[in-house]
């Protein structure tokens, strides 16, 4: 088939979306088919064979666009959707894949062309929104009907998480034509072949004990959660440092600060943002792993790195976590300091939370593989195609 992929954000990053964009790209060039992509200015060059890769111009200079929902991001769809439009009359093609919100578009085009497409729901946008915008909560009820009109629209709906899968099947009956939702967790991404404990607390010039947080720094991340509850636990466990990878310099001065104000900036190392190729040795040389996001439903993509690692896991008890840790993988906390703070000084003191690392990683070597993630994602491509031809026969 030939595809028109829309990615509404910048590509290629190494963060969440951008990351699972190039691994669906890689997954459906590789099966043969054409693609062209749609997104944004910002990003690296990325050489795949059999995928072209167009970028919008922004009809005002555009800079530096964050994840989740931002008025930059606004005005950066607003020059996709200018843009699809041009190459939907032009680019004849046979189905759009559509990465969160640019499923608006991509079902204008169907209504307005007749080219089908598939939402890929990485997150569910009324929830992002009234996250970051609680006063937005008024009308929620009208962006959960516009999500649900998309998912109707659909010929099929790919969605990162089991939350969001049920959200999609919920709505995958409309009319007697059944639409297919394919659950495609993300692969874990992380080489561990470089695992050195003593190498990284020699680079952070430290002999404690490590709690390390993987990811950005953004709100719904919560880390000044987590802040807070490392610094009621170090009482605990005195010999523990916490090591924070990723997030830009304006956030990391923010929690600088915080960390001060808590007493512990001498305990906290800022990383700034790393390699992927790097993930790895961070996660397996650290002594736990921590996922403090106080909000949302999608599962975050490092937690399957963290899982693939084996070193044990704390995380809040958020279904954003649950849906694929539980007791017998890790530690869950309620999202609070002193909770987060007991689970931090379990981790770090029971004997037996090493085997709940084990047990993490033997379910994501089992489930959370790039073998699984390509053929789930072609044998949904498969049933959509099929339900397609079927409906045009």
């Amino acid at each position: 088939m030939k595809i028109l992929f829309l990615a509404p954000c910048p590509f290629f990053q190494e963060r969440g979306t951008p990351i699972a964009v190039r691994e669906v790209l890689v997954v459906l060039a590789g099966a043969g088919h054409t693609i062209d992509v749609l997104c944004y200015h910002e990003g690296e060059a990325v050489e795949i064979p059999g995928v072209t890769l167009h970028r919008v111009k922004p009809f005002l200079p555009i800079h530096g666009v964050p994840p989740g929902p931002s008025i930059k991001k606004i005005i950066c769809d607003l020059s996709m959707a200018r843009d699809v439009v041009k190459m939907a009359q032009t680019g004849d093609y046979d189905l759009v894949h559509a990465v969160e919100e640019s499923a608006a578009m991509a079902r204008w085009i169907r209504r307005r062309f007749g080219i089908p497409y598939i939402y890929d729901m990485d997150s569910s946008m009324p929830g992002q929104v009234v996250d970051k915008f609680p006063w937005a909560r008024g009308v929620l009820a009208p962006m959960r009907e516009g999500e649900r009109q998309l998912i109707a629209g659909s010929s099929g709906v790919v969605a990162v998480c089991q939350a969001l899968a049920d959200t999609a099947q919920r709505v995958a009956l409309d009319g007697g034509r059944e639409r297919p939702v394919a659950l495609l967790e993300d692969p874990n991404l992380a080489d561990f072949s470089e695992v050195d404990r003593s190498a990284l607390k020699a680079e952070l010039g430290t002999q404690r004990r490590l709690v390390t947080y993987v990811g950005n720094l953004e709100s719904y991340q919560g880390i000044g959660l987590l802040l807070q509850g490392f610094s009621k636990a170090v009482g605990q466990v005195p010999d523990a440092d916490l090591l924070v990878v990723g997030g830009h310099s304006d956030h990391i001065a923010l929690y600088k600060g915080e960390s001060e104000a808590l007493g512990i900036a001498d305990r906290v190392h800022f990383t700034g943002p790393m390699p992927l190729d790097r993930l790895g040795f961070f996660l397996g040389s650290s002594d736990v792993l921590i996922s403090s996001r106080a909000q949302g439903e999608n599962t975050p993509m490092k937690i399957y790195s963290y899982m693939a690692s084996g070193t044990p896991i704390v995380a809040t008890a958020i279904r954003s976590h649950t849906q694929v840790l539980h007791t017998d993988n890790a530690v869950l906390a309620a999202p609070e300091p002193e909770a987060l703070a007991d689970g931090i000084v379990r981790a770090l003191t029971d004997p037996e939370v090493a085997a709940l690392g084990a047990a993490a990683k033997m379910e994501a070597d089992a489930r959370f593989n790039r073998s699984v993630f390509r053929r789930t994602l072609l044998s949904f491509y498969e049933l959509v195609a099929k339900n397609i031809a079927t409906a045009a026969a």
